[in-house]
């Protein structure tokens, strides 16, 4: 078995490895500059990021995914906008506690692909427990939450932290609660290769990871999230911290009653596709596509195999299109075999990350297709 099957086995695995996304949707819609020709190539994951570009009002976004399940999410989101009213839908997804997700459920399964609908129907048990906390990195979330942040940081504190602007006192408070040494210590080995590997991702996803401290890493990046970025309307911060979203309003575009909506209009404009990204950008006509959201992609792949994909990318899609994507744990970009049919953006790149909401990636590159 080469490594390249390894991967994509892992990734067609039929379990939710993410049920909300954790690459900040602000860094795609400035980055990309999203316009209303736009056909937009997109990694579906659970489908939040799909949405937030959609509400861009571009002419299409294709969501992609290797793994059934996943697009089973992003499908079921977007029957839930297209038939049901707001309260209904969150309740649906586990953002209303008082909710009754099953027989919100039982209203719509009958307008699901019948592949979408025989899933849900077998794993009603997600739905009842709340799709949004299901996925894999979620659950590993919910620890980190429990374990952590709830036994050394009192509730009302942690509110005030979140509701800040203020730069200084989010470092003080910073210094305070999570700079204790006890804390960095339980913080870095939950977040350690091992730990993560185990409980929220795949042992195979780190194969071409050289980092000697995991942990190090994400608690750096962590302290710089909370002191260097203003905690209030960070939903992103709110959830690892708290494990869930006292507004809905001030978390992911797709959940905000005030973008619903929009979304009815938009999503028929929402293509979901079960197959490889290679594969959705071959079958189509060469300028179908004009702007990309790989995620962190390139973050299991080989050299060799990201410059081949990064080369059909910039082979198939429209002259002056844009890519966009992060890097985790593995620094990948375009290599200079490309760099006459890909350009690096990496000033703009850099200012996009500095912005980053999220608490993990180490960088954050755009490319323009020549």
């Amino acid at each position: 078995m080469t490594q390249d099957q390894h991967i994509n086995e892992v990734l067609t695995q039929e379990v939710i490895r993410y049920s909300q996304v954790w690459e900040d949707h602000a860094l795609l819609e400035e980055g990309l500059e999203i316009t209303p020709n736009d056909r937009i190539l997109s990694i579906a994951s659970a489908g939040c990021n799909a949405f937030a570009m959609l509400l861009c009002e571009p002419e299409a976004v294709v969501a992609v995914d290797l793994n059934p399940t996943q697009t089973a999410i992003v499908q079921l989101k977007k029957t839930a906008i297209e038939k049901l009213d707001y309260p209904d839908f969150i309740a649906l997804l586990g953002a209303r506690p008082d909710g009754d997700p099953l027989r919100v459920f039982d209203s719509i399964k009958g307008d699901l692909p019948p592949a979408v609908a025989t899933y849900w129907e077998s794993n009603r048990q997600i739905l009842e427990a709340g799709l949004l906390g299901s996925g894999r990195l979620e659950g590993y979330f919910s620890r980190l939450s429990r374990d952590l942040i709830e036994p050394m940081c009192p509730p009302d504190k942690l509110q005030e932290f979140l509701n800040s602007e203020d730069l200084d006192f989010q470092a003080a408070f910073f210094e305070t609660m999570f700079g204790d040494p006890r804390f960095i210590e339980v913080f870095k080995q939950l977040t350690s290769q091992k730990m993560i590997a185990s409980e929220g991702r795949d042992e195979v996803q780190f194969r071409f990871v050289n980092i000697p401290d995991v942990g190090q890493h994400f608690y750096d990046r962590f302290k710089y999230v909370c002191t260097r970025i203003p905690c209030r309307g960070n939903f992103y911060l709110e959830y690892l911290l708290t494990g869930r979203y006292r507004n809905l309003e001030q978390g992911p575009p797709s959940l905000r009653e005030s973008n619903f909506k929009r979304l009815k209009e938009l999503v028929p404009r929402l293509e979901i596709v079960t197959a490889g990204l290679d594969e959705v950008v071959n079958e189509r006509e060469d300028g179908y596509f004009s702007k990309a959201n790989l995620s962190d992609l390139f973050e299991y792949l080989s050299e060799s195999e990201t410059e081949g994909l990064l080369q059909t990318l910039a082979t198939r899609m429209r002259t002056g299109g844009k890519l966009a994507y992060w890097n985790l744990l593995v620094p990948r970009h375009r290599p200079e075999s490309l760099s006459e049919k890909l350009t690096r953006s990496p000033e703009l790149s850099e200012k996009l990350w500095l912005k980053d909401r999220a608490l993990f990636y180490r960088a954050f590159h755009i490319e323009t297709v020549q």
